[in-house]
């Protein structure tokens, strides 16, 4: 028996008596391959399927009453990392194994990524190992040794060899000082080599079921040997059948992304690696179905983050899926659905945390038409279009091949393309085009046609039925023209199954802050009908519009409606873009009719600032007579206030100083901090929050209060909407700092007002309960300043950070003039300090404090910023040009090489047949690098190359 056939018995009886299937152990050894060390002894084993009516005895022994012998209805259910998260997510899987078991009727065999952050945890150890010289793999020790505690299973058994190998690797690189592809394959192959050995010793032993582990190699994976991204060889269908139909009626946990070469080196399959394992599992055996277990309910009609209504398609075909992931959606990278595809097994995505939901299938075909003429709608951004035009078009032949031909050379990647007599279309890849070679490329297509590049555009692609693509246009095409999209370019793909609209990227630039959160925020746009009946409100949002918008408010603003077509000519350029974020405010609507489009004010918007301009409408508050507070104080009482947040959220809080909890609630449900066994801990949108502009954090509070303090029940018995409460919050803005004001009489506003003193921003008087005073504070960060209105005396009575002045020298020495605590805190972000005096602190910016503000998600760019507001005045402002240049070039560092897809082929049968496929491709513009031997192309022309191939080629894998 070969070696790839043994797997691994550790303990436990031969017999399972919770589930029907009998393991009988054979006297023989059989001899397997070994790596470097192993603990473990292989033992070949049959297993036979026992029918429901074999009774156990207590001995152990097994009477069957009746055997069956028909061949297993297998299934292959894929776990990724975060489905093995921890010792808790390990017991749910358990359990998704079983009920698949139980229910179904069907043979799982399990295929595992590794736990959680395994293989990151793995790639820093090897890189501390060559730089440092420090061997550490705690943090993976930790996550097995609590799994195998939490799950009652003996680590010294399951993963205490395989993490003394590791070690031994690990030390390896230290002296040798190598970390090559080849050995980061084996480094890596670790993680999985662990979840696998935990999953199934748990299967045994807490479960009750007969399961074994065994690595991906050992059942017949076999690559070549380009390491980190290895090609599965054709070979491995035939080994990987043979292997597991000697391991019947037993589930077997096999190791995802990792195999071997024919050297017998351990190598990986790159992106999508353990998705490719599971599908060539289920292509090889002819599974009846390959599950994808993730996060989510299946495959979406389109991106949530953008559409908040998308929903979980229940079927699509394999070309479908393709399209979508090409053109930028979330779904199975198409590598891995290849040997599924061939092999016509469906593959059916789930979501591991609701496993009731059935998810998406994946399948050759549709078993019958769908009702709905478009499945998915994908978004690609930031693409270029070009438009080619020349006369040598009209009747010549090759010139497309010439035009392809300068693309294919500087490694171009063409999304759509579309043509005419004399013109030719398309839209670049942004990943594979670098905006730095543009000049050079237009000179060279300029040699041969005249040429037009034009910004960055936005692809949208249905993914539909194309034998309903005229119903398709038309319902498209009418939305397009409800909401006045102009579309560029309409391509449909070379495959059938999707139509692409090529359109001018939505730009908002002129948008200040507060109408930004008004279009991005569905909250906010709920609310923005109420709040225009507040002139105070309409005040503040027409302040904060471009010129050319209030112009075209004001023109309209004593009319009923205008035709489309003179408002659009008013302006020329600039009216699409101001028209519709007018639209997008609901300020501006638009009415159709027969073939006219009309436009007028939203009728609350106008009364409301006719009143305005007119006079009618009075103070928001009621002042006190002759009562005021002096300004310093309020000033000093609202920086005291904010500091104690700020102070709070990076853990200086003192006792008898922190933030109410009020406030401290606001922090942990916005995701700023969260709570730990010892207290609170600031988490990576927090530190984001801390360098931001304090306008910002500001309204970042101010928006998580409105929307996330109050249920609509509440709302509903305090006799208050949020729309009101934000009507309070603007109103404010026209009040003065140091004056008295009324309070309002309704409970919400009056919560509101204590949440709003918890802030800084408003001072609730001990002594007088009825009256209110906004600080400067309040006036000029969270609101003033997106009015446009700052008076200079409270600017400065209210800058918080004033105390802190910074000097960086051009060898990155930084000294910094503050003797406060959380400025200091706050810079250590991103500097490294040496030492501190009692008013000043001497640091130094470095490579390794760069990164480490980067892992926490803080930008270059904030970094630079932050240090520019707060120079000494010996600078003058200015930051030293080589700082800036280094913290950007360190951002950009971590992008500096932008791995692409590709098609490789080889093992063609001569020379005529390369040259063949080689010409091919250049024909089709997707022509990447050659040699004597194998061909590279771009990824997409996959189904055109193997359309061509296939019938004589041995073997083409991406």
């Amino acid at each position: 028996m070969s070696s790839c056939c043994a797997f691994l018995i550790t303990s436990g009886p031969c017999v399972v008596k919770k589930s029907p299937v009998v393991i009988h152990k054979r006297l023989s050894v059989v001899p397997c391959h070994r790596t470097s060390k192993t603990y473990f002894r292989r033992w070949s084993c049959s297993v036979t399927w026992e029918s429901a009516t074999q009774s156990t005895h207590r001995d152990g022994s097994v009477e069957s009453k009746q055997s069956s012998d028909k061949s297993l209805d297998r299934v292959v259910c894929k776990f990724g990392g975060s489905s093995l998260a921890n010792a808790s997510r390990l017991k749910e899987v358990g359990k998704l194994v079983r009920r698949q078991l139980e229910n179904s009727q069907r043979y799982p065999i399990v295929v595992l990524s590794a736990m959680g952050s395994t293989t990151n945890e793995l790639l820093q150890a090897g890189e501390l190992a060559l730089k440092e010289g420090i061997v550490d793999i705690s943090s993976i020790r930790k996550r097995a040794y609590d799994a195998c505690e939490e799950l009652h299973l003996s680590k010294e058994d399951l993963v205490d060899p395989l993490l003394a190998t590791l070690d031994q690797l690990l030390l390896g690189i230290k002296f040798i000082k190598e970390l090559s592809p080849r050995t980061k394959d084996y480094l890596v192959s670790f993680g999985e080599r662990l979840s696998v050995r935990i999953f199934a010793a748990y299967l045994r032993q807490c479960e009750g079921l007969a399961a074994e582990a065994v690595d991906a190699f050992d059942v017949g994976f076999i690559t070549n040997s380009q390491f980190t991204n290895a090609d599965l060889l054709e070979e491995s269908f035939d080994r990987i059948k043979e292997c597991f139909d000697r391991l019947q009626h037993i589930i077997v946990v096999v190791t995802g992304f990792i195999a071997k070469d024919k050297q017998g080196n351990i190598t990986t399959l790159g992106r999508g690696g353990s998705d490719l394992t599971a599908a060539a599992i289920g292509a090889a055996l002819g599974c009846s179905e390959v599950q994808v277990w993730k996060d989510v309910d299946g495959i979406l009609s389109t991106d949530p983050r953008i559409v908040s209504g998308a929903v979980p398609i229940p079927f699509v075909t394999f070309q479908e899926a393709f399209e979508m992931a090409y053109f930028g959606a979330k779904v199975l990278h198409p590598i891995a659905m290849q040997p599924a595809m061939r092999y016509n097994v469906p593959i059916r995505v789930k979501n591991s945390y609701n496993p009731e939901h059935p998810g998406t299938v994946i399948k050759s075909r549709r078993d019958h038409p769908s009702d709905n003429p478009v499945t998915a709608i994908s978004l690609k951004r930031k693409c270029h279009l070009v438009d080619i035009e020349s006369t040598r078009m009209l009747g010549a032949h090759g010139f497309l091949a010439e035009l392809f031909k300068v693309f294919g050379e500087r490694r171009v990647s063409i999304d759509v393309i579309a043509t005419s007599e004399v013109s030719v279309s398309m839209t670049l890849d942004p990943k594979a085009f670098d905006t730095r070679d543009k000049e050079e490329l237009e000179a060279e297509l300029s040699k041969i046609a005249s040429v037009q590049f034009s910004g960055e555009k936005a692809i949208i692609s249905l993914v539909s039925n194309v034998s309903r693509s005229t119903e398709i246009l038309a319902r498209a095409m009418q939305v397009l023209w409800k909401e006045n999209i102009n579309v560029e370019m309409i391509s449909q793909g070379a495959s059938k199954f999707n139509i692409s609209f090529i359109m001018m990227k939505t730009n908002h630039s002129n948008a200040t802050l507060w109408s930004q959160h008004l279009v991005k925020s569905p909250q906010w746009l709920e609310q923005v009908e109420t709040l225009y009946t507040s002139p105070y409100v309409t005040s503040c949002i027409f302040e904060t519009l471009s010129s050319v918008q209030k112009v075209l408010v004001v023109r309209l603003l004593f009319v009923q409606e205008v035709e489309a077509a003179v408002v659009l000519k008013w302006f020329q350029k600039q009216s699409n873009t101001a028209v519709n974020h007018l639209v997008a405010l609901k300020i501006l609507n638009r009415r159709h009719e027969s073939n006219s489009v009309y436009f007028q004010l939203n009728p609350k918007f106008q009364a409301s600032l006719q009143d305005l301009i007119l006079c009618k409408v009075p103070s928001p508050f009621r002042r006190k007579p002759e009562s005021s507070i002096d300004v310093t104080f309020l000033s000093q009482y609202s920086r005291q206030c904010w500091n104690q947040i700020l102070q709070f959220l990076v853990g200086l809080e003192s006792p008898g100083h922190e933030p109410s909890m009020r406030i401290v609630q606001v922090l942990v449900s916005s995701g700023l901090i969260e709570q730990v066994k010892d207290g609170f801990r600031i988490t990576r949108k927090g530190f984001q929050f801390l360098l931001k502009d304090i306008q910002e954090q500001v309204w970042f509070i101010l928006e998580n209060i409105l929307f996330s303090t109050w249920s609509k029940e509440e709302e509903e018995v305090k006799s208050f909407s949020r729309g009101q409460l934000a009507e309070f919050l603007f109103e404010l803005s026209f009040c003065a700092s140091g004056v008295a004001y009324c309070r309002k009489t309704k409970t919400g506003q009056q919560e509101y007002l204590h949440y709003l003193a918890d802030l800084g921003l408003v001072y609730l008087s001990s002594f007088d309960d009825d009256y209110f005073y906004v600080t400067p504070l309040g006036l000029t960060r969270s609101l003033g300043c997106w009015l446009g209105e700052k008076s200079s005396s409270e600017s400065n009575s209210s800058d918080i950070d004033d105390d802190c002045q910074i000097i960086v020298e051009t060898n990155f020495r930084v000294y910094v003039y503050t003797n406060c605590t959380f400025q200091i805190t706050l810079l250590s972000l991103f500097i490294q300090f040496l030492y501190r005096l009692p008013n000043m602190a001497v640091g130094v910016i470095t490579r390794d404090s760069i990164r480490a503000a980067l892992d926490n998600g803080i930008t270059a760019q904030q970094m630079i910023t932050f240090l520019q507001s707060h120079m000494h005045p010996i600078m003058k402002g200015r930051l030293p040009i080589t700082v800036i240049d280094q913290i950007r070039l360190w951002e950009a560092q971590r992008f500096r090489v932008d791995a692409k897809n590709a098609l490789l082929l080889d093992n063609f049968e001569n020379r005529t047949q390369l040259e063949k496929a080689c010409e091919f491709a250049k024909q089709l513009g997707v022509y990447l690098w050659s040699n004597d031997d194998i061909l590279v192309t771009e990824e997409a022309a996959q189904t055109s190359m193997m359309e061509m191939l296939f019938p004589t080629l041995s073997r083409g894998s991406a």
